[in-house]
This record gives C-alpha cells, sequence and structure tokens, in this order.
C-alpha cells in the first residue's frame, strides 16, 4: 500500500507541477484510462507465419495462451 501512495503522490505532484494539462484533458486523460480506450492499450501483436523449412513447418516459439484481464472487473475498488 505504500508503494501505491507513492505512485499516486508523484502522479498527483506531476500533474499539479504541469502548466499546459488543464482540467479538461486531465478528465479526458481519466476518462481513456478507466474505460481503457487508449490506443496504447488496444495494440494487438503482429501475427507472423510460421516459418518453413523444406517439408516440415518448424514452431520457433511456443504459443502461449492469452492473460485475461481483470482491470475491468476491480476497476471499482
Amino acid at each position: 500500500m505504500n508503494l501505491v501512495e507513492e505512485v499516486l503522490k508523484r502522479l498527483a505532484t506531476g500533474f499539479n507541477g504541469n502548466q499546459h494539462l488543464v482540467p479538461k484533458e486531465l478528465l479526458v486523460l481519466c476518462h481513456t484510462l478507466v474505460s481503457q480506450n487508449a490506443r496504447f492499450l488496444q495494440q494487438t501483436p503482429v501475427r507472423r507465419k510460421p516459418k518453413v523449412k523444406g517439408d516440415a513447418i518448424v514452431q520457433t516459439k511456443r504459443q502461449e495462451t492469452a492473460e485475461t484481464n481483470h482491470y475491468s472487473h476491480n476497476s471499482y475498488r
């Protein structure tokens, strides 16, 4: 909890010290983070075609299962 409190204090200090961040833009920032509509949150990794070596398909990396996003369920906390 102390680390979270320290991060939030630093964020508040940064937001208050930024002269270019007006209240309207701060609300837009908060809305995009809470609703997860930010562009960097919606980026999907580029899928590569499997490498073919001769007649066999070579799998160079293991296919990982997609992580579930618990942010929307826990954001009310």
